[in-house]
């Protein structure tokens, strides 16, 4: 018998077609949130970065190169967290990484308006120690500025 591990809909189109038989395509598919970066230039020299989906595996992966290039072309970085949903290990990975590469060149990254749970993620991991949280964009451009 065919398991396809889980997903539950699909291991049960396996059982109902029988061992070696290929599953409906309709029961292969599944929706999966991906993540989307949006940069907008602001007054002196400030990067906005606006995150909107899930920063997990695949999100990390999907933002990874305009990620590393807004990180390493510049000095004043200020993260948009409001439309993440989710933030697993690869997102926290690729926030610290990024601040410590714009600090290490004597810039500055804040973190901006994480919703509840993202914002404890981050407190928890230690993560609000290495970069700042704040809650308005007022205070985001003060403290990179």
């Amino acid at each position: 018998m065919i398991r396809a591990l889980g997903y539950p809909a699909a291991r049960d189109a396996a059982d109902q077609n029988g061992p070696g038989r290929a599953q409906p395509e309709s029961d292969q598919r599944r929706t999966v949130q991906t993540m989307d970066l949006v940069i907008e230039d602001l007054p002196g020299g400030i990067k906005l970065a606006k995150l909107a989906g899930r920063l997990d595996i695949p999100g990390a992966a999907k933002i990874d190169l305009p990620w590393n290039v807004l990180i390493g072309n510049n000095l004043k970085v200020i993260v948009d967290l409001e439309n993440v949903s989710f933030m697993a290990s690869m997102g926290i990975r690729s926030i610290i990484l990024g601040a410590k590469k714009v600090t290490s060149r004597g810039g500055r990254m804040v973190l901006l308006k994480p919703n509840p749970d993202v914002h404890k993620v981050l407190t928890e991991t230690g993560t609000d120690a290495i970069v700042t949280i704040v809650g308005s964009l007022d205070d985001a451009i003060a403290a990179v500025g």
